[in-house]
């Protein structure tokens, strides 16, 4: 997630000491950037390393283009927790 974030252009503000994510996920990626899926029950766990990453979050969405250079959704669907990261770019691959 972090690697993906920084190759689509955003800025942690911290890349040390960060929490660990454990247990299942999976993903997807395609032109338009990566959804990652994880069990509804690591929500706090996501967003704490999102938020060590890339600072408190400035809004209920995420993190967007202008605050970090790409952009972070975190949410719920009542089943899972899921997160897109989307370059600043949508079909640039890198």
């Amino acid at each position: 997630m972090l690697q993906r974030t920084v190759a689509y252009g955003g800025r942690p503000v911290s890349t040390n000491g960060l929490p660990s994510l454990g247990g299942e996920w999976s993903y997807i990626q395609d032109e338009h950037g990566v959804g990652l899926l994880f069990p509804l029950s690591s929500y706090t766990e996501v967003q704490a390393f999102l938020a060590s990453a890339f600072g408190p979050q400035p809004n209920k969405a995420g993190w967007g283009v202008r605050d970090i250079g790409a952009a972070i959704y975190l949410q719920t669907n009542n089943v899972s927790t899921l997160v897109g990261v989307h370059p600043l770019h949508l079909g640039v691959q890198q």
